[in-house]
């Protein structure tokens, strides 16, 4: 399951996120752009993992009639994620949610994103589970939005050349070889880099339609896919 962060991680997961995940400000704006070009100006949009509130606050001030129920399991987080809000005048917009999806109220929503969430839950069938607990708080035709980490090669050679020019661009952000060492053996053991195919059948399962990717940065990627009837 995705980890949970505590007082201290949560401080520092903005500076780490954009060290280990290049691209990470484009695919923010992309995610933005997808959500504006999907829904109207009102929307009540479910934020899985919400985190430190990246997209609570970019969503947020792009769209002025939005509103947000934001959930992550970590309560540190969930206090970063709402200093965020209040800081750019989002406090009434947002309701937060201390626990898992199946936690969250049951909407319906209009859209949600799942941003760095499901990479982590290793099992088939709690995949399958989480992202089923996601489109039954949705409308039908409401959106899901999730970027994560996958395998987007078959290829093992192939795939071992973008993970070293990953670990490269790690390396340039100013990581030390002793943390992109670790790092990357978290990545290993916490992290279950699917194929296309096998996300495809996930959401298939799960009651969504047909994803489209629009973003890719090496092994990161991001998709839209909508909520059957």
């Amino acid at each position: 399951m995705p980890p949970v962060y505590d007082a201290e991680r949560a401080a520092g997961y903005d500076a780490h996120v954009r060290r280990i995940s290049p691209g990470y400000e484009v695919l923010h704006s992309l995610v933005v752009d997808t959500l504006r070009n999907a829904l109207g100006a009102s929307a009540h949009l479910l934020i899985v993992g919400a985190g430190t509130g990246a997209e609570v606050e970019r969503l947020g001030r792009a769209m002025p009639r939005w509103r947000f129920t934001a959930v992550d399991p970590s309560g540190d987080m969930l206090a970063v994620c709402r200093a965020r809000a209040d800081a750019a005048g989002l406090g009434d917009r947002v309701a937060y949610v201390e626990g898992t999806t199946d936690a969250a109220p049951a909407g319906p929503y209009d859209a949600a994103t799942s941003i760095c969430v499901a990479h982590f839950v290793l099992e088939l069938e709690a995949r399958k589970s989480y992202f089923r607990a996601v489109a039954d708080r949705l409308r039908p035709g409401g959106l899901l939005v999730p970027a994560d980490l996958f395998r987007p090669t078959t290829d093992d050679e192939a795939l071992a050349s973008l993970m070293a020019v990953w670990r490269r661009t790690v390396l340039d952000a100013g990581m030390s070889e002793e943390d992109t060492d670790a790092f990357f053996g978290r990545v290993e053991r916490m992290v279950r880099l699917a194929d296309e195919e096998t996300l495809a059948g996930e959401f298939t399962t799960a009651g969504f339609g047909p994803r489209t990717r629009f973003y890719q940065s090496l092994l990161w990627g991001a998709w839209t896919a909508t909520r059957q009837p």
